[in-house]
C-alpha cells in the first residue's frame, strides 16, 4: 500500500477530517490497510450510501485503481451496485489480511474481499 502524504498529515496534525475534506471511512479504511500491508485499500465496515461518490473522488485523486471490501454486512449487495453504477468493475474475489490476528499463529487473519476497479 502506498502512503497517501495529505492522510499522513492529517494523521500528524489530528486534523478534523470533515475541513480536509477526508471521508471518515476512506481514512480508517487506508490506516486499517496500513497495519495489515495488504496491496489494496480495504473496507472492512459498513459503507453507506454517501460514503460511495467520496470514496471513488479520494481514489481518484490519490491514483488508486483497485479497492477491497471485505465487510459483510447485509446490504452490501446493494453498496456494490451503486460502486458499479458509479463506472466501477467489480473484478474478483481475493484472499486478503484481515486487520484481526489468529490467536495461534499470531498471523493476520486470512479473509475473503470483493476487488473493486475504480474507473
Amino acid at each position: 500500500m502506498k502512503i497517501i502524504e495529505k492522510l499522513e498529515q492529517a494523521r500528524e496534525q489530528n486534523a478534523d477530517l470533515k475541513e480536509w475534506g477526508i471521508n471518515n471511512k476512506f481514512y480508517r479504511a487506508y490506516q486499517k490497510t496500513l497495519k495489515t500491508n495488504n496491496e489494496t485499500i480495504d473496507f472492512d465496515d459498513v459503507l453507506w450510501d454517501h460514503d460511495v461518490e467520496e470514496i471513488i473522488k479520494h481514489c481518484k485523486e490519490f491514483e488508486i485503481k483497485y479497492i477491497t471490501i471485505s465487510s459483510n454486512y447485509s446490504g452490501l449487495i446493494q453498496t456494490l451496485g451503486l460502486f458499479v453504477d458509479k463506472g466501477c468493475k467489480i473484478r474478483e474475489l481475493k484472499k486478503i489480511k484481515s486487520q484481526y490476528t489468529d490467536l495461534n499463529s499470531e498471523e493476520h487473519e486470512i479473509v475473503n474481499a470483493i476487488e473493486i476497479e475504480i474507473y
